[in-house]
């Protein structure tokens, strides 16, 4: 992994090197993925080098999550996404590849080629770049949607706009197994509206 002084992060925070930058503050900076795995893969970044989430202070934390909240409804909505993904790959061995400390915001589709859904025959070859045309039209698509402050909620397969705070339905999706009322003392706290059935680790373990 890259250090600070060669750290390309670094350099697109700094104006150094080229990036789509989709929104920057004092504090972060959040541009898209040169390689994305779909259409509007965005990387939210502190502007401070740290080599990953656990070297952020909580201030630190707390303003890249602001960000990542903000920029993922305008990419819902630019995109018209159904839904999206979070994640921080931590250390080589977990696929980190730039050590500076980031956020992937994944929009996602019905049917694209993320890795949780596809088969080797619909997955994009390794390390492929997205065309640079694609990435500027995209930017300044996310920007626009940032710029008017939409807060997009997610119904079922539509995203929306709405006053109310971002929200994800919680309504079992045709084809899933209904839930039984015997696995009732299995679900989350939360009540059985919004409740899920957390399943034995043997069950859960078999599966993967």
């Amino acid at each position: 992994m890259e250090e600070d002084g060669a750290c390309v992060f670094c350099e697109i925070v700094r104006r150094r090197a080229d990036g789509h930058i989709v929104y920057e503050d004092g504090e972060v900076v959040a541009f898209l993925d040169a390689r994305p795995v779909v259409r509007g893969h965005t990387l939210v970044v502190p502007r401070i080098h740290r080599q990953n989430v656990l070297q952020m202070d909580e201030n630190e934390t707390a303003a890249v999550f602001r960000c990542v909240r903000r920029v993922a409804a305008a990419v819902i909505r630019a995109l018209h996404a159904e839904g999206f993904n979070l994640g921080a790959n931590t250390g080589q061995v977990a696929g980190q590849t730039v050590a500076h400390a980031h956020i992937h915001i994944i929009p996602r589709h019905q049917g694209d080629a993320f890795w949780c859904t596809r088969s080797p025959s619909t997955m994009p070859p390794n390390n492929q770049s997205a065309d640079q045309d694609e990435l500027r039209q995209t930017c300044q698509l996310i920007k626009q949607h940032l710029q008017r402050g939409e807060n997009p909620r997610l119904e079922g397969r539509k995203a929306t706009l709405s006053d109310e705070p971002f929200q994800v339905a919680t309504q079992v999706e045709a084809g899933e197994r209904s839930l039984s009322e015997d696995n009732t003392r299995s679900t989350y706290a939360s009540g059985p509206s919004n409740s899920r059935t957390i399943e034995p680790s043997s069950q859960l373990h078999a599966r993967l």
